[in-house]
């Protein structure tokens, strides 16, 4: 299901620069966390609307940092586009176990997920901290590793719980069977 909506969702954002007018979206520079144009949402259908909007929110959506297709901004800039897109990808690699290789990408040790996330540290403090401009092909490089691996877990973190929440209704299934056969043996006795 988790793959499902990211997958979705993921493809409105490759989706939504095409479902508006060839170069009406531009010029978005705005800040994390505040929503800069929501007058220009107002007038998008709903589907580009929602998510323009999320993007306004959630990313600075500059447009120098920014994938453009359909002469459109995406609604996310190119590092989170490369997240989301790898995540799907390494989501994808932990649903389906019958892939090569699964037991060896399933034991990797949670140590990897920290190295993954060193190199998109590495170039967006950075970058914050103005040592560099960094290029739109290092962010989705870094945003792409950060994504897999991010995926990977989280399909297997999701895996896991839905062993233990079978497990669960295992054990509540014997447990009432269990009190049945227990009122009946109770029931029976003069």
């Amino acid at each position: 299901m988790a793959l499902i909506i990211i997958g979705i969702w993921t493809g409105l954002m490759y989706a939504t620069p095409y479902m508006v007018e060839e170069g009406s979206l531009l010029g978005l520079d705005g800040w994390v966390g505040v929503k800069d144009h929501e007058e220009i949402w107002e007038e998008l259908p709903p589907i580009v609307s929602t998510m323009y909007s999320a993007g306004d929110s959630q990313c600075h959506q500059k447009q120098n940092r920014s994938l453009i297709l359909n002469g459109n901004q995406m609604p996310f800039c190119a590092r989170d586009v490369a997240i989301y897109t790898f995540m799907c990808i390494g989501l994808a690699i932990s649903v389906f176990p019958r892939m090569p290789h699964y037991d060896r990408i399933n034991n990797l040790k949670a140590w990897w997920l920290l190295v993954a996330l060193v190199p998109i540290g590495i170039d967006g403090v950075g970058q914050l901290l103005g040592y560099w401009e960094s290029t739109n092909l290092m962010r989705f490089i870094t945003g792409g590793l950060c994504g897999l691996i991010v995926g990977i877990a989280l399909g297997f973190m999701l895996r896991e719980m839905g062993g233990m929440v079978q497990e669960f209704r295992t054990e509540r299934r014997m447990y009432k069977m269990a009190e049945e056969a227990d009122r009946e043996s109770q029931g029976k006795d003069p």
